[in-house]
């Protein structure tokens, strides 16, 4: 019995390796999407494109389909989004302070020019 426990676990984990490897491969920026919104996000894009030696990848077929109407402006305009220096603007924090007990507390001034990781999580999801 305990045989057949290591041997489920070990078929158990080896399928999450495997799901969760092939689940981040197709995370590209959706060129539509992220022209459209103005910023670069990652999100699931099954379907990909090439135009000359560049891939480009879409979340939806009608992104794929919006490209494919004209896909030199669509590649100009994603060129153009990836090069801009304010992408790292797009998602800046709000004015804030918390308390940090003993230590006093923690502003968004005390971060600034640092570089920060937020870390987070779903409490009903395990840690990737």
């Amino acid at each position: 019995m305990r045989n057949q426990d290591i041997r489920t676990g070990l078929i158990a984990f080896l399928l999450m390796l495997l799901v969760g490897s092939t689940a981040w491969a197709d995370t590209e920026a959706c060129v539509v999407c992220s022209v459209n919104q103005g910023v670069i996000h990652l999100e699931d894009c099954p379907l990909k494109e090439r135009l000359g030696t560049e891939t480009f990848y879409f979340c939806k077929q009608g992104c794929r389909d919006e490209f494919l109407s004209d896909p030199e402006s669509w590649s100009r305009k994603f060129a153009a989004l990836k090069t801009d220096t304010t992408q790292a603007e797009a998602g800046s924090l709000p004015d804030f302070r918390f308390p940090l007990e003993p230590i006093g507390s923690l502003s968004r001034a005390d971060l600034k020019g640092k570089v920060v990781v937020i870390n987070m999580w779903a409490t009903w999801c395990a840690p990737c």
